[in-house]
């Protein structure tokens, strides 16, 4: 079972009562269920203090082997490399007005996986290699790595998450977006920060 989350909370910035902090960690209350021979994704996610329930299939990139291997954990682990096209919200500040659009991006991924556990698992990429990825980067400046891999599973306790409101991938993004602008809003002066 893969455990990810995104706590995503708003706390008042010290030392600016005007200004907001925008915290963004990498939680375990949020939880993604996969069915590989199905191609199906369920993630349990809380967003704005909401359970979402977002219902989705399992993408496929289109990966490059580049032939390079390094060990993680004990395990000889292959790097493979792709691109995922995509968009991403822009803010900008003009005149003292803000405004928010979306623009095309594109994710360049770097993964590290093992053939020697041959589950199509990892964070954020699942069901894409043929092995366990136990490191990714995507654009040099997110990184997952494994810090354990156990042999001991509980295969009954991996259940399909049913806590939430179902959505589509899109409607949750839809939900979040709006949330966040209603929270933009909501201010005179904002300022956004993603960490700790």
């Amino acid at each position: 079972m893969l455990r990810r989350g995104l706590d995503e909370g708003m706390a008042p910035e010290p030392g600016n009562d005007n200004g907001i902090q925008f915290h963004v960690n990498l939680g375990e209350d949020d939880i993604t269920w996969l069915n590989f021979a199905e191609g199906r994704k369920v993630e349990q996610k809380e967003f704005a203090a909401k359970q979402y329930l977002v219902i989705d299939s399992i993408h496929k990139l289109n990966w490059k082997l580049t032939g390079e291997t390094s060990t993680i954990l004990g395990y000889t682990c292959q790097q493979a490399v792709a691109a995922r096209p995509g968009n991403r919200n822009m803010i900008s500040m003009e005149n003292g007005v803000m405004s928010r659009k979306v623009v095309p991006d594109t994710s360049h991924i770097v993964a590290w996986f093992t053939p020697a556990i041959p589950v199509p698992a990892g964070p954020d990429l699942e069901g894409q290699l043929p092995g366990l990825i136990l490191q990714i980067d995507i654009n040099g400046n997110t990184t997952y790595k494994a810090v354990e891999v156990s042999q001991k599973a509980d295969v009954t306790a991996i259940k399909e998450p049913r806590k939430g409101k179902k959505v589509t991938a899109n409607e949750f993004s839809k939900e979040r977006d709006k949330t966040m602008e209603e929270m933009q809003h909501n201010g005179s002066r904002r300022v956004i920060r993603i960490g700790n």
